[in-house]
């Protein structure tokens, strides 16, 4: 199964707000429950993770690289 036919494969059981956080229950075509817990962030926070990410996902997409040559990067929404 590739990763999109995995992520196909949950249908969302429920959505809550709770605590600062929002709650969705997922189940898959097997019977597997997954709880997701999705916290708010400001604008500054969302910031630092896209990137952290955008530092992560370089390496992976191209092994080898030296980061310290890499000026820009950008995660696109």
């Amino acid at each position: 199964m590739t990763m999109m036919e995995r992520l196909n494969d949950f249908k969302v059981i429920s959505e809550e707000v709770l605590d600062g956080c929002k709650r969705a229950v997922l189940r898959n075509s097997k019977g597997v429950t997954v709880v997701c817990n999705i916290p708010f962030h400001t604008k500054e926070e969302e910031q630092k993770i896209i990137d952290d990410f955008c530092r992560a996902a370089i390496p992976i997409a191209y092994p080898g690289i030296d980061m310290s040559k890499v000026k820009y990067m950008e995660v696109q929404k």
